[in-house]
Formats: C-alpha cells, structure tokens, sequence
C-alpha cells in the first residue's frame, strides 16, 4: 500500500523498551504523529531512471519510492545488509521486482565471512564504485536514492559525487540513525 491521505504505512524496528511494545497497541489507538520532515521524494521527471541504494532498516523510503516510480520507470535496487536474516521485506521486494521487471542486488557485509549468499544476485562484501559501474552502467543517466547507516550513507555518497562525478542534483540521500 502506498501511504496517501487515508492510508499510512509503519515499519518499526524493535530496538529498545518502547518498540518492542508497539505491537501490543489496539487497533483505534489514539497516536501522536509528525511529519513528514526532509525531500526524499522521487523526482517529476517522466523520463528520470533511478538507482535506489538501501541499508539495513533504511529500505522503508526506499520501498515507498519504488511503488510510486517502478510502474512508470527504468530502475535498479541494492540493498545491503549485515546477513539475509536481517533483511525486511525480501518476498515484498522481490514481488516488486518481478511484477515491474527490475533487478535486486543484495549484500552482505557481516561481520564475519561465513555469511552465504542464497541467490543468484547475492553479493558479501561492501559495495564500491568497482561494483556500482558493473552493476549499473548507465548509473551516470540515473537519478540515485540512498538511504541507511550515516557511514554507510556517507561513503556511498562520496563515491557517486567524487570517484563516479555524478552531479549534485542527481543524488539525493537520506541519513538514517538511532
């Protein structure tokens, strides 16, 4: 479901004392919300073509924009993550995949090298710009989402501006912390 007037969507990462309770709240429980705050949103271009990069819990705006663009759009997604038990929403992800035909890559980048990939375009290691122009040739046409870890967001977003010389306003990211 993409989130509209009538509609919002949670995705809520168990954390701490007060997380780990929100799945005990009734149905009609009265919440306190705020926001929207920040621009990560999908650009208005008809002819925009995207590269959506995600780690960890950061694939919440990432997931939303896919649904609002993939119908209408060329797009790649890569998502990282410490091991595929902690990815969220693979069977959601990969439904999207297929029902509007565009690739998932995924990495590992545990903290031991025992983890496994269990798919065909399961990567271990950390992604860098060796990958990213194999991965996406074109990546210099495409609009680029990043959203996770501020370290991880933060190389990533150097590497596209600096090392691949994509320009500012093709890259737009969101730092997410705890």
């Amino acid at each position: 479901m993409i989130p509209d007037s009538n509609h919002l969507r949670l995705t809520i990462r168990n954390v701490g004392d007060f997380t780990v309770m929100i799945k005990d709240l009734k149905p009609g429980t009265p919440v306190l919300l705020e926001g929207p705050f920040g621009t990560f949103t999908p650009v208005k271009d008809p002819q925009a073509k995207y590269l959506m990069i995600a780690g960890g819990v950061g694939i919440t705006p990432i997931r939303s924009i896919i649904q609002q663009v993939a119908p209408n759009h060329e797009l790649t997604l890569i998502y990282s993550n410490r091991s595929p038990d902690n990815v969220i929403f693979r069977e959601e992800l990969n439904g999207l995949s297929k029902l509007h035909n565009f690739p998932i890559y995924y990495f590992y980048t545990p903290d031991v090298k025992s983890v496994q990939p269990i798919g065909p375009n399961d990567n271990v290691g950390r992604l860098d710009e060796k990958k990213l122009r194999e991965l996406v040739p074109d990546i210099e046409k495409r609009h680029i989402y990043v959203c996770g870890p501020i370290p991880m967001t933060q190389f990533l977003v150097k590497i596209v501006k600096h090392d691949l010389r994509i320009k500012g306003e093709q890259i737009h990211y969101e730092k997410f912390a705890l």
